[in-house]
């Protein structure tokens, strides 16, 4: 009887820290099949421990422009760039603190963003644009490719943070 409820303890155990692992990631609709996504806390948290920038995707369900995004983030060049950063994904609609903290120009969607691992807006790395500098083209993959490689060379990593401007 001691061995069965041992390994009841066990099996509790095991499923919760796997439904807690599981949490961490999100099902984001954007390639979740290559790309990792996390909600905003685990994403400063794994910012920080594994010293990496954050890319934070503001998004709605109802957006033609984000459904149209989804495309972009199948290119195999995303997909490799993804892999230097922690892909955050906020619903704005849903999570409205995080959305009001980082819109400088407005809540418009799809909204691209990159933050260090305190949460600190680098105003440095915006897209080709002067008006609604967050928003990258949606049909062209190219914009969010530039986006990143601009941001991970901004980054250093020898300091967990972005080069001072």
């Amino acid at each position: 009887m001691r061995i069965v409820r041992t390994i009841g303890v066990v099996a509790a155990i095991f499923c919760a820290l796997a439904s807690g692992a599981m949490a961490q990631t999100v099902q984001a609709g954007f390639n979740d099949e290559d790309i990792t996504w996390v909600d905003f806390q685990n994403g400063l948290e794994r910012a920080r421990s594994e010293c990496k920038p954050v890319f934070v995707l503001f998004h709605t369900d109802w957006c033609p422009h984000c459904k149209r995004y989804r495309a972009a983030f199948k290119e195999p060049s995303i997909v490799e760039l993804s892999k230097d950063f922690v892909f955050v994904i906020v619903d704005r609609d849903h999570e409205e603190a995080i959305n009001d903290r980082y819109a400088p120009e407005g809540g418009y969607v799809p909204r691209s963003v990159m933050l260090n691992g305190a949460g600190v807006l680098q105003t440095q790395i915006s897209g080709p644009r002067t008006d609604y500098k967050y928003f990258l083209d949606p049909d062209n993959y190219r914009e969010l490719e530039g986006f990143l490689t601009r941001a991970k060379a901004e980054f250093d990593p020898a300091h967990c943070d972005f080069k001072p401007v």
